[in-house]
């Protein structure tokens, strides 16, 4: 098997992420790996997302909107 490096083209299969197609799971686990690599607190002020969206996000209760993903 190949060796994996660092080095990433902007022309590449990783240049854009088509958010629109992602599903709801898809879209919580990568707010919540948001949450977990910047904290809460850094989270919400990256994002410019109050504390009460971010919870209804992450449980559920609100479709999280593309420009947040």
């Amino acid at each position: 098997m190949g060796v994996l490096t660092g080095n990433v083209s902007s022309k590449g299969w990783l240049s854009r992420v088509n958010v629109k197609v992602l599903g709801d799971d898809a879209r919580r686990k990568i707010l919540e790996r948001v949450k977990e690599k910047l904290g809460f607190n850094k989270a919400l002020e990256a994002l410019n997302i109050s504390k009460g969206a971010m919870h209804n996000y992450l449980h559920g209760l609100r479709r999280i909107p593309d420009e947040v993903v």
